[in-house]
């Protein structure tokens, strides 16, 4: 079921695009909140841009670490054989569903400011990572 917002060029009412409609499992990988820096940081650098985001045993996401995070651990000079994923990951997420219309998440994002927003199905399991790129797409086709 679309929910319709606008006209399109010809006049026509045009559906909202969906996040289903978005490729949103190509900028990040996952990763256990128990993994070390260390892993994380393996990880990150075999995606070409993006996060990792963490997920708990049952797939729930938690947060998100990018390279940031693993550079700000080095430059404290901590350990990163002994520190953990989750001591360093962002936890102001935004959490979506594969149903949700870009527009809704648009005003969602607005209001909430998160710092990363993640895709979950109807059980709240992780289904992908709705990027700054993505946004970007998602804006463009609420203006053409």
């Amino acid at each position: 079921f679309h929910i319709f917002h606008k006209l399109n060029k010809k006049g026509l009412i045009a559906p909202a695009m969906l996040v289903s409609e978005l490729k949103i499992n190509d900028e990040y990988d996952t990763v256990k909140p128990t993994s070390t820096l260390v892993e994380g940081a393996k990880k990150v650098l075999g995606i070409n841009r993006g996060v990792l985001v963490g997920v708990d045993d049952k797939g729930q996401p938690l947060g998100t670490l990018s390279d940031s995070h693993i550079l700000m651990a080095l430059a404290k000079s901590l350990d990163c054989r002994n520190e953990t994923c989750e001591s360093h990951m962002n936890s102001n997420i935004l959490s979506i569903k594969l149903s949700d219309n870009i527009k809704q998440i648009s005003e969602k994002m607005k209001i909430s400011k998160p710092d990363a927003v993640v895709v979950e199905d109807d059980s709240n399991t992780f289904r992908g990572y709705f990027s700054p790129n993505d946004y970007r797409e998602a804006l463009l086709s609420l203006s053409s």
